[in-house]
């Protein structure tokens, strides 16, 4: 197995049927940590789709862990990757209860190793800023803040080794936000990352940017 996690050839994009990213190639490789930027209305969140597998890209191929993506069952996808929205319902159950459905659903079953410690959920909320008492409050009564952690640690759980998020410091001051960066950090997970937050631009090693209907790489550290 190489290196490379994950690998776009000739990946385009349309919307309605228009161009919206023009075809591209791109890869990452373990560990690194990639920001994707770009204008309100320029794809990035449905090329984060494209690139997690939740749907097809409109031309070329997306290779996963030396695979391509489209053959691949959401089950087998899942056991290599965690995906964390842009924003986390405040739903009417307690947080334990929103950490537990996410590990006991079905897709996200199966891991093939076990969580070390760090992904306990009480590790991880410690890690993240937030009291041991959160777990037995309801998702509905917490911040906004509060709730973009407990969704990051929904998917650090799972101890998958490629983790896709839109917007996720986008909530956090800058001691949750060097906090997330640490833990993110500690793990070593693979990271693409939809952000406008400078922070998370400059905690990455990687930049990729859609202007004028071109992904860009700027940077590779």
């Amino acid at each position: 197995m190489t290196n490379t996690v994950l690998r776009a050839d000739q990946v385009s994009v349309e919307l309605n049927g228009q161009p919206l990213i023009a075809p591209f190639s791109a890869e990452i490789r373990r560990a690194e940590r990639v920001a994707l930027t770009g204008m309100s209305g320029s794809g990035k969140t449905t090329l984060l789709g494209i690139l997690s597998g939740m749907y097809p890209a409109d031309s070329g191929t997306v290779w996963l862990f030396d695979q391509p993506v489209s053959p691949l069952t959401q089950q087998a996808i899942r056991q290599k990757i965690a995906y964390l929205p842009q924003q986390i319902p405040p739903l009417d159950m307690q947080v334990d209860t929103y950490l537990e459905r996410l590990r006991s659903f079905k897709l996200n079953q199966a891991a093939t190793t076990t969580p070390p410690d760090i992904c306990q959920p009480q590790a991880l909320l410690a890690a993240l800023g937030l009291e041991p008492e959160t777990l037995q409050q309801r998702m509905a009564d917490i911040s906004g803040g509060q709730r973009q952690r407990i969704g990051l640690a929904g998917c650090l759980q799972l101890n998958r080794p490629f983790l896709f998020a839109d917007e996720p410091t986008s909530a956090l001051d800058a001691d949750s936000k060097q906090r997330v960066f640490a833990l993110l950090e500690q793990l070593g997970c693979t990271l693409l990352s939809v952000s406008h937050d400078p922070d998370m631009v400059a905690f990455c090693n990687q930049h990729w940017h859609i202007e004028n209907q071109q992904l860009q790489v700027l940077a590779h550290g």
